[in-house]
């Protein structure tokens, strides 16, 4: 590694001063490596995972970092590790060891553990040990916590239950956190847009030891330099109640400026053995509308021989011009469609009327994603204005079909 040396040298009567720098190269001795284990269990799924690799030393170049593990792969894995959950007292299991296995698939990331683990019940106590093939062995217990109530609401609108959708305003609305549990420390928020691809790189996450906590709709994120919340975007929300574990992994880190780590409630090893209840709830996010392009909008045609008949509630990004978003809603190619599309309307340079938006699919069964591009341009005096609308497979293949557009709704005081 680099450092500073430096030189300084003061004549007599301090009458003038001499001083210099260099720098130099210092070989720091490598690290010894530590077994690191992250594993935070959630009591609503029935499969647990495991995280288990060395931590880096700096003896080798080691890969890039990699996505979220899962679906990326950590970058020291340890593999044929022998690792196994032992439900303690309070479990309706209890004395029973559950056994996490690595996937044999090679596309799978190494050095996860996964597997089922027998039901899980608020209070329930658990032990976690990893045993690596060099014989180190990591240690520790963890509790799920107690919900007594968990209140999600925008404004007034209460959420009924998991996964119920609740609009939200993002110009007027507020959303309300409250949750009564026991035997945890920290609430655990975020919010991600819905995607039909991959999950989504988290746009709201946050943590606080209170138990009770406000969002405001129109939140803005400085480091993105973006909202927060988009209109026009259908986003997961969830509230999640964690231990202590949790809550000291999630507010330590290693600190290389002072030297303040993590705090580590591991034996044998660092990282977390957490536990958290989890419930997930539906944004979906609007606006008042504010520019003449923005409203409801009808989508009619006929696509491969199917009859097609969509609703498109469209909104403008009011920071990013000509950005734009819609839900698009009813009777589409397979059937009926939900969802959320995104693109622009005008932009700079373009005829502001110039819409171009685009949704991704994937069958229900699991097969290739389909990517539909909308493009037409919107006429002003609000009559109906056609609309192409290209078809792109993953498979590869492409078909492009004429549709017809006409805008049902305009802003208040617009024709």
């Amino acid at each position: 590694m680099a450092a500073l040396r430096c030189v300084r040298w003061l004549g007599a009567g301090a009458a003038w001063v001499l001083a210099g720098c260099e720098l130099t190269e210092v070989t720091v001795a490598p690290g010894e490596p530590v077994v690191v284990v992250h594993s935070v269990i959630n009591r609503s799924r029935s499969d647990q995972f495991v995280v288990v690799e060395y931590s880096l030393t700096g003896s080798a170049e080691t890969p890039a970092r990699s996505p979220s593990v899962p679906p990326g792969s950590p970058r020291l894995p340890i593999r044929g590790a022998l690792v196994t959950i032992q439900q303690l007292e309070g479990s309706p299991c209890a004395g029973r060891v559950d056994t996490l296995l690595e996937s044999s698939d090679p596309d799978s990331a190494p050095g996860v553990y996964s597997g089922s683990v027998c039901a899980m019940v608020p209070g329930s106590a658990l032990r976690l040990r990893v045993v690596t093939p060099a014989g180190e062995e990591v240690t520790g217990t963890t509790r799920i916590p107690e919900v007594v109530s968990r209140e999600v609401r925008v404004q007034d609108r209460l959420a009924r239950f998991a996964l119920d959708t609740l609009d939200l305003n993002r110009d007027r609305d507020t959303i309300f956190v409250s949750v009564t549990a026991n035997r945890s420390r920290v609430v655990h928020v975020e919010a991600r847009q819905i995607s039909h691809t991959s999950p989504h790189d988290p746009d709201l996450f946050l943590f606080t030891d209170t138990t009770r906590l406000r969002i405001a709709g129109r939140l803005y994120n400085p480091f993105q330099e973006e909202a927060v919340f988009l209109a026009g975007r259908y986003y997961a929300f969830t509230v999640a109640v964690g231990d202590t574990n949790y809550y000291d992994y999630l507010r330590s880190r290693s600190d290389p400026f002072t030297g303040r780590g993590y705090i580590n409630r591991l034996k044998g090893g660092i990282g977390v053995f957490g536990a958290v209840d989890v419930a997930s709830y539906v944004l979906r996010v609007v606006a008042d509308w504010k520019d003449q392009r923005e409203g409801v909008y009808r989508i009619t045609g006929n696509v491969a021989g199917s009859e097609v008949d969509l609703e498109a509630e469209l909104y403008l990004n009011d920071r990013r011009t000509g950005v734009a978003s819609a839900f698009l809603r009813g009777q589409w190619i397979d059937g009926f469609l939900d969802a959320s599309a995104s693109g622009t309307m005008g932009g700079p340079g373009d005829n502001p009327n110039q819409l171009n938006l685009g949704l991704v699919t994937r069958s229900p069964s699991g097969g290739p994603s389909t990517l539909f591009q909308f493009h037409g341009v919107r006429s002003d005096d609000g009559s109906p204005f056609p609309v192409e609308l290209r078809v792109l497979s993953e498979s590869g293949s492409e078909f492009r079909a004429e549709l017809t557009m006409v805008q049902l709704r305009f802003p208040a005081g617009q024709p």
